[in-house]
């Protein structure tokens, strides 16, 4: 039995899985972006994917609520590193 699931700001550019965001409107005056995008390092479906994908969603819910606040210090391609590096286990080179 097969157990398919559609994970959510995950589309597909040029053949690869993309985690893309929108950038709420009230924010774009401090960060200059429409969407906080990055593409999935992990490619395969899985475990892998999916616990990626949970890393990109604590990264743009932190890039939010930090710039609500007013403590914004970090660009959004340092939070998804963050979030790539805070899962801790060996990624295919980044393209």
């Amino acid at each position: 039995m097969a157990v398919l699931m559609k994970l959510e700001h995950v589309v597909i550019k040029s053949g690869r899985k993309t985690f893309r965001r929108r950038i709420p409107q009230d924010l774009r005056k401090v960060i200059p972006k429409t969407f906080f995008q990055a593409a999935m390092s992990r490619q395969a479906e899985g475990v892998a994917l999916v616990r990626e994908h949970a890393a990109l969603m604590d990264a743009f819910q932190r890039l939010v609520s930090d710039t609500r606040s007013g403590s914004l210090e970090r660009t959004p391609e340092q939070y998804v590193e963050e979030a790539l590096t805070s899962l801790g286990d060996p990624m295919p080179p980044r393209r």
